[in-house]
This record gives C-alpha cells, sequence and structure tokens, in this order.
C-alpha cells in the first residue's frame, strides 16, 4: 500500500472509536509509512548526492526568498526570485545544487 493509501485509511477516522486492534493496525501503518519514507528520502539523497545539510540550507534559502518584502506585487516576487536563482547560478554553484534548478 502507497504511503499516501495509509494516510487516507486512517485519514477520517475517529480516535476515540478505534478499537484495540485497530490501534495495532493504525500504530503498524504508521511505522509503515515513517519507513517508506525514510527510505524514499535516502533514495534521494544517494540519487542526487546531496548531504541533508546542504538540502536544509536550500530550503531556509527558498524561504528566504519567498518572504521577500514584494509579497503584494506577484509578478515583483517572482522577478525577485528568478534574480536570485540566477545570482546564485552565476556564483558556481550550478552543478551542485540540483534543487536550485
Amino acid at each position: 500500500m502507497a504511503i499516501n493509501a495509509l494516510f487516507e485509511k486512517w485519514r477520517n477516522r475517529d480516535a476515540k472509536s478505534l478499537t484495540k486492534e485497530e490501534w495495532k493496525e493504525f500504530f503498524h501503518d504508521r511505522a509503515t509509512s515513517r519507513n517508506r519514507y525514510e527510505q524514499a528520502w535516502k533514495a534521494y539523497l544517494e540519487r542526487t548526492k546531496q548531504k541533508t545539510s546542504r538540502v536544509r540550507e536550500l530550503l531556509d534559502r527558498t524561504n528566504k526568498i519567498m518572504s521577500t518584502k514584494n509579497r503584494e506585487n506577484k509578478t515583483a516576487k517572482k522577478s525577485v526570485l528568478r534574480q536570485k536563482l540566477k545570482d546564485a547560478k552565476e556564483k558556481g554553484r550550478n552543478r551542485e545544487d540540483d534543487l536550485l534548478r
């Protein structure tokens, strides 16, 4: 069962009405979901040769870019993001930063 299917299975269930057996099944499905997520994350890191710390740095930078003062004007916001990504690429980080592409 896919991770999303596991989520959907329990999404609208009322925790107060679960039986003891359903709780066991829920915890098993939760562990399965977490394990699959971890496997996918490790596969991504291996495939892209990224390090968790580098991905975190890039996500933090992206968040900072997206939190600019130009929120009112979506066009200006997109323009600022494009310029910052272009600047980062010109600084020689284009090969190692797959997330910036």
